[in-house]
């Protein structure tokens, strides 16, 4: 290996290590047991800041063998490829839409030439955008979203640059910039520049600019005038320009041969097992689950591909491999045993095991897998239910341990979804749910699975257990929730403040669980209940699946890139502006405006017509807002009486609190009535 020159990379060499059109001697890829990307906006802008400061940015970690031209990444992943889209002019409709592990859309990168405020560690001011943000962060705080008003503006004018695209998530990179952003530009135009002088530069940069016609939230209505741009800022830009072309990234080589090594020396566990943990114990904390992900694909490099198939983007390629993991265990065990998460040792080990390993192997090779991932997904959806792929997503993804008992459950017993018939679906589905929404405790899983699949009993005699147990919540008729919740605004006490003697003789014996249940367990479960109804989006969402199939029916997954993986708002029916840093508020309406009965679900085009302060009655009085609001004839009753005068409750105001107070609970309880019969009863 003395041979092999140890070099330093600049960023153009870097850029095209991505590159489709890529004619370098040097072919640089991620190995198998890489992860993906995952820095976040403000992390790109960062380094980008720091590149064109002339800072050092650290070095590159290859593996190289010397038999071929390949060279291997272990360490520079997230760096190389937040360098790489810097080159990426979003305005080339014809570029390569998917470098290392970004696929199918790609953020692109701005730059500001003079903004007239910035946040406190930036010199130059970058701008990152994504497909949920596409006009970007805040200039002065760019970890913070952008105020609803001026997202309104945004969308308001990318509306008027697409060819017949109304919703902003299949915004083109070509018709978007920074709003937040006085004299923004790509990054790729000053990048793209080889002038070596700072009057061939101005010229160059401004000859591009002619043709960049775009508007900000500063420039007026008016498309930005780039002539405004002095000669300073120029200068500062060319600078760091400068800095940026003579930057050089060094190479730190290791021999390929450490990557095949076993490792076996390794006597404490507590130690990391392989040179990729190692190398990533700084910078971004990875978790167990992906490091565990990458050393199944140093061992299994062929199966990688059909890993992320499998998850069908509902997903994630490493909790794939944590529920295969134990469902390997349970195959050689004979489901003897539940088996829980490994750990980065533990699953070492058991890789080392040969009958395991091929296991394994066959799970997923043989596509076993995929089929029992397939029958898992349609039997939440049901198949009748237009389910939203963002609510199927947090049935599958926020509890893992549930879902690989759901699996578990399905190879045990050999299920095929076209043999089941339509009550037994509705059945798993309605108690998967039922568990995973009102579990009181994480110490059910073992129980759960040696009722399911040791004794046999079917999920509602499994639940049944749970409930019996005290790990689970029992629930109830939407009509015994609702009664009870209304005597709220007869008692004027807050649903935590009501005694027993308040509550029916029938929602009492429906939260008594056993014969000898105190007057304080029986409150306990009602308090229980109603804060996870309160609280629960997912159960919004599934009232608002028209809507929400309507405007986002293939979004089902965060970016690739980490931002803030939905694209609507929840607002506010009863403005919470009406409630915030005001004096004398009714502490009722405190308690219950941030909950899902005052909650909708709200794209971003939508809210641009949107008032934050508009009164409940104004925004309900066309029908098609109403519908896609989930709102109903008896919450609308009480909404109608909520006026622009509203925000003035005090106290004494008895009326406009009864009024918000049954709205609010109306529609709560209708909500919860629309998950209950149409998918928990159906």
């Amino acid at each position: 290996m003395s041979d092999i020159k140890i070099r330093g990379y600049s960023l153009k060499d870097i850029s095209k290590w991505q590159d489709e059109l890529n004619e370098q001697k040097d072919i640089v890829k991620l190995p198998t047991l890489q992860r993906g990307f995952v820095w976040k906006p403000t992390q790109i802008e960062a380094l980008w800041d720091s590149i064109f400061r002339g800072y050092p940015i650290g070095s590159v970690l290859m593996s190289f063998d010397g038999s071929s031209k390949e060279r291997l990444l272990l360490d520079g992943q997230q760096r190389s490829t937040s360098i790489a889209l810097g080159f990426f002019n979003p305005f080339d409709e014809n570029r390569k839409q998917e470098f290392f592990s970004l696929k199918n859309y790609l953020p692109s990168i701005w730059i500001d030439l003079q903004p007239d405020n910035r946040t406190q560690n930036q010199k130059f001011v970058f701008r990152v955008l994504t497909k949920s943000h596409p006009w970007g962060y805040q200039l002065s705080n760019n970890s913070s979203t952008l105020e609803m008003k001026d997202r309104r503006a945004s969308i308001s004018y990318f509306l008027t640059k697409q060819n017949g695209t109304k919703n902003y998530i299949d915004f083109s990179p070509s018709n978007i910039n920074p709003w937040d952003s006085y004299f923004p530009i790509p990054l790729s135009f000053i990048l793209d520049l080889d002038d070596v002088d700072f009057e061939n530069f101005t010229f160059s940069l401004k000859s591009k600019l002619k043709n960049l016609n775009i508007q900000t939230k500063y420039s007026q209505s008016q498309n930005v005038n780039y002539d405004d741009v002095n000669e300073e800022s120029f200068r500062q830009i060319f600078e760091g320009l400068k800095n940026a072309k003579d930057l050089k990234i060094p190479e730190i080589k290791v021999n390929a041969s450490i990557l095949k090594e076993d490792d076996d020396s390794l006597e404490n566990e507590n130690q990391d097992p392989t040179l990729f943990v190692r190398l990533n114990s700084a910078g971004t904390q990875i978790s167990g689950e992906e490091l565990i992900y990458s050393i199944y694909k140093a061992t299994f490099p062929e199966s990688k591909d059909l890993v992320e198939e499998i998850g069908a983007s509902f997903i994630t390629p490493s909790k794939i491999i944590n529920i295969f993991s134990r469902l390997a265990n349970c195959n050689l065990n004979h489901y003897q045993s539940y088996v829980n998460s490994y750990n980065i040792n533990t699953f070492r080990k058991a890789i080392k095991d040969q009958n395991y390993k091929l296991e394994l192997k066959n799970i997923i090779l043989n596509r076993t897998g995929k089929d029992l991932i397939d029958i898992a997904i349609t039997i939440l959806k049901q198949n009748k239910i237009d389910f939203p792929n963002i609510v199927l997503k947090q049935l599958i993804v926020s509890d893992t341990d549930l879902f690989f008992i759901l699996i578990a459950y399905i190879q045990k017993n050999s299920l095929i979804f076209e043999n089941l018939s339509s009550q037994e679906v509705k059945l798993i589905s309605a108690k998967y749910i039922h568990i995973l929404w009102f579990k009181k405790s994480k110490n059910f899983y073992k129980s759960l699975f040696e009722n399911l699949i040791l004794l046999g009993l079917s999920w509602k005699e499994a639940t049944q257990k749970l409930i019996e147990s005290e790990m689970v919540l029992p629930i109830v008729e939407p009509i015994l929730l609702r009664n009870n919740l209304l005597k709220i605004i007869e008692t004027k006490k807050n649903f935590d403040q009501l005694g027993l003697e308040n509550l029916d003789n029938e929602i009492i014996s429906k939260l008594s669980i056993k014969q000898n249940y105190t007057n304080e367990q029986i409150f306990a479960n009602w308090y229980n209940l109603v804060s996870f109804i309160r609280g629960n989006k997912s159960m919004l969402l599934f009232a608002q699946r028209n809507y929400l199939n309507e405007k986002f029916k293939e979004f089902n997954q965060i970016e690739s890139i980490e931002d803030t993986n939905r694209p609507w708002d929840y607002d506010h029916i009863y403005p919470i502006s009406w409630v915030s840093n005001k004096e004398n508020i009714n502490p009722l309406i405190k308690s219950w405006v941030n909950t899902i009965g005052n909650y909708r679900a709200l794209s971003y085009d939508d809210n641009r017509s949107e008032s934050n302060t508009k009164s409940p009655k104004t925004r309900f009085e066309e029908d098609p807002k109403r519908e896609d609001s989930f709102v109903q004839e008896n919450d609308l009753l009480f909404w109608n009486k909520l006026d622009n005068h509203s925000w003035r409750i005090k106290h004494q105001n008895v009326a406009m609190v009864e009024a918000f107070m049954s709205a609010v609970i109306h529609r709560m309880c209708n909500i919860y009535e629309e998950w209950y019969d149409k998918y928990y009863q159906a």
